[in-house]
């Protein structure tokens, strides 16, 4: 509602990169933040102030990938799903015996034995 840190998503990307390439320590990542915008002239109001924000921050930007990655996965399940119940509207076009649904298994026309389709 009212946060107190704001934190750039490519520095929130970069330290999960970081913290893949050597053990995780926001403490030290922290302090080190601390010492370099204190060199800058920004000083933080009191000690463990970013660390606490920003390891606010960053677990709820990773609870972010794993939802973000778990509803992609999501959709592309569904559209698989929807793909392999019923054929495209291309595929009807291209072979209506093989896309066109079960007209030809109806006792009308006798069951294929070779269904042949040539490329224009």
């Amino acid at each position: 509602m009212a946060p107190s840190l704001t934190v750039d998503l490519q520095v929130l990307k970069f330290v999960c990169l970081l913290f893949i390439h050597q053990s995780p320590n926001q403490t030290v990542w922290c302090d080190a933040a601390e010492t370099f915008l204190d060199g800058m002239g920004y000083k933080l109001t009191s000690k463990n102030t970013l660390r606490h924000c920003f390891s606010n921050a960053f677990h709820w930007y990773k609870v972010l990938i794993v939802l973000a990655q778990e509803h992609i996965s999501t959709l592309i399940a569904d559209a698989q799903k929807d793909s392999a119940e019923q054929p495209t509207e291309y595929l009807h076009l291209r072979c209506p015996l093989c896309f066109g649904g079960n007209d030809w298994q109806n006792g009308t026309r006798a069951s294929p034995s070779m269904c042949i389709h040539l490329d224009p």
